[in-house]
This record gives structure tokens, C-alpha cells and sequence, in this order.
């Protein structure tokens, strides 16, 4: 079995910011396709919109600390970090997504990102040397990395 976590944008404001870590659930979730275990920040987040109505900033129900280590042990324990670099024109800067990145870096994992070419994220994520930097592989959506995946980490398992 092989953890990837699913890195990227929360924002209740910017439903696709969430719905795209479902539609990969369904892919590999469930029966556990490709010995593939998804693993998601949403995890404990389920009703985050009845919460705050800004992606988790202003919620008030964990210390930060609490939300970093969590989400730092999710990172050093998956195998893969899958990553959407989309901002699907949220004006908030992926603030946790980065120091994700940073972590997975630090500990050698293979980051599989995808940005939509007509996201207004796709210069940056596709140009910034830290962007270029800590993505292994670069796809223009969830569906073409999640193959990827498939293909080259999950058949050698």
C-alpha cells in the first residue's frame, strides 16, 4: 500500500478547492484501487463550511500548532504528495500548501502537482523556481496525475 497525500488550496469560498480531493477518493478510495490510500488535510474537516466561511482561516477549534503537526506527520508519512496548484481565482495565497512542499522536499518525496493552464496560478506554479523545484511531475489536471501515479509508483508496490 502506498500513502499520497493531497496537498493544495482549502477555501469553502472556491468549492472546486475541495471537490477535486473527492472525485480522487472515488478514484482510489473505497476498494482501495491500486493499492492507493489517500490521504487528506479535509480528514477532520468534514463540516468546515458550518465552521468558517473562509477555508479554515478563522477556525477557531485547533491551536495552529495542532493543524501543523498534523498535517507535517500526514506529509512525512505519505509516499507521495499529490498536489493541486490550482487557485481557482481565490485572491488567499496557498499559505500551508508551500511549507507541504517544503516538508516533502526535506524528506525526498516525489510531489505530483497539477495547475489548470487557465488557472490564474499557472505562471507561477509553472515558473517560480521553488515551484519547479519541488514538483517531480507537473499535469494540467487531477485525472493525468492521478494515472501517473497509477502507473509509476502504484505497479511497483
Amino acid at each position: 500500500m502506498i500513502h499520497v497525500y493531497l496537498a493544495g488550496l482549502i477555501s469553502t469560498e472556491f468549492p472546486q478547492s475541495l471537490e477535486w480531493r473527492g472525485r480522487v477518493f472515488a478514484r482510489w478510495g473505497g476498494a482501495l484501487r491500486f493499492g492507493i490510500i489517500p490521504v487528506s488535510p479535509m480528514d477532520s474537516k468534514r463540516n468546515l463550511s458550518q465552521h468558517t466561511k473562509d477555508g479554515g482561516v478563522s477556525d477557531q477549534r485547533l491551536e495552529p500548532a495542532d493543524i501543523l503537526l498534523r498535517d507535517f506527520n500526514d506529509v512525512t508519512r505519505a509516499d507521495i504528495i499529490l498536489v493541486s496548484l490550482n487557485l481557482w481565482g481565490s485572491p488567499r495565497p496557498m499559505i500551508g500548501t508551500w511549507p507541504e512542499l517544503g516538508w516533502a522536499w526535506e524528506h525526498r518525496k516525489p510531489v505530483i502537482a497539477f495547475v489548470d493552464p487557465e488557472d490564474s496560478n499557472y505562471y507561477l506554479a509553472t515558473h517560480h523556481p521553488f515551484a519547479r523545484g519541488f514538483v517531480t511531475h507537473l499535469f494540467a489536471g487531477p485525472e493525468q496525475a492521478c494515472e501517473h501515479i497509477e502507473n509509476y509508483y502504484a505497479n511497483r508496490s
